[in-house]
């Protein structure tokens, strides 16, 4: 089996994990061979090369230094949708507070469409529910394009 191919067992098995660990289970199961006089830095290249190379197609995801997880495939809402969205949005012309409810959160789709439809004298306080791990994996996808997250509207 390719170091690859165990990293994918390693933390399928064990979840987000510090590429330490990764490694140490790598050598407790026997099933990979790691190379050289640094196994954990061996992982850790593994990790890196295809988050670097692959990008937001990566099969891994950088969670916070050394630590690493499997990418969650991520769902996409179809343009209709969006479009229905933004039609039912403009019908409110004197919006103070809004919540929406999603499973995914596209934060560009947010504030370059969503922010600007309800833009009023009011400024409405914009909350958006979403599911945990799907609106952290997609702030780390975007976190460098995202410019109003905390002072124009929050997740949670």
């Amino acid at each position: 089996m390719t170091v690859f191919d165990g990293i994918v067992e390693v933390l399928e098995e064990l979840g987000p994990s510090h590429y330490k660990d990764i490694c140490d289970e790598l050598l407790r199961c026997g099933s990979t061979r790691l190379s050289g006089r640094t196994p954990e830095i061996s992982v850790d290249n593994v990790l890196s090369k295809d988050i670097r190379i692959r990008g937001s197609h990566s099969t891994f995801v950088r969670l916070w230094p050394g630590v690493y997880d499997l990418r969650k495939p991520s769902v996409t809402q179809p343009r209709r949708w969006r479009n229905d969205i933004l039609d039912t949005l403009r019908t409110f012309s004197d919006l103070s507070n809004l919540v929406i409810l999603t499973y995914s959160v596209d934060y560009l789709f947010v504030e370059n469409t969503v922010l600007p439809a309800i833009s009023t004298p009011n400024n409405p306080r914009v909350t958006i529910l979403a599911d945990a791990d799907s609106a952290r994996n997609s702030y780390l996808e975007r976190m460098n394009k995202i410019k109003h997250l905390g002072r124009t509207y929050r997740v949670v």
